[in-house]
Order: C-alpha cells, then structure tokens, then sequence
C-alpha cells in the first residue's frame, strides 16, 4: 500500500488543529459520528418501508405500514434538521481548520 501527500497533509493536520483547537477537533469528530447514526437510521427506515411494501398486503388498510411511513416521515424531517445543522457546524469547524493548513504542508 502506499502513502500519498494528501493523506499525510490530512493526518497531520489532523494532529495540528487536536494540538492547538482540541475542542474543534472533537466536534468535527462528533459531527461526522451523528452523521453515520442519522444515515444508519434513514437506512433502516427504508428498509421498514421496503419490507412492508413487499409484504403483499393491502396497504392502504393496513395501519402498520400507515404508521411505519408516518414514523418514517418524522425521522427524515428530523434527521435533515439535524444534517442541516451540523453542515452549518462542520463549515466553521473547516473554516477554523483551513488556519492550519499551512502547518501542515
């Protein structure tokens, strides 16, 4: 395998901003880890959507699948405020990071 620029540029900016702004540095952390729960979450209720839809039944009568797209609708709508928010958090944490990479080069 091998090693590229970028990617020591990465690390190493990485280890600079931990140094200097560890607060900024644990919130990207954050921010990236609340995003792979929120795609997990949209994911399963795709799946919850999918499995009710091939299940044969009668949708229109069945309650289950009325409630499961009802739940589903509320998680999408919670989970793009959240995405929204942390798009906006992670542009000033990057903003914060690009002063360092100088350092890192």
């Amino acid at each position: 395998f091998g090693i590229t620029q970028t990617g020591l540029q990465d690390q190493l900016l990485q280890k600079v901003v931990q140094f200097e702004e560890r607060e900024i540095e644990e919130r990207k952390n954050k921010f990236v880890q609340q995003g792979a729960i929120n795609k997990a979450r949209l994911k399963q209720c795709e799946d919850d959507i999918l499995n009710l839809l091939s299940s044969g039944t009668n949708l229109l009568e069945d309650e289950e699948v009325i409630n499961t797209l009802d739940n589903s609708k509320r998680i999408a709508d919670e989970i793009a405020v959240k995405q929204a928010e942390i798009e906006s958090s992670q542009k000033i944490c990057d903003k914060t990071r690009a002063k360092f990479v100088p350092v890192a080069q």
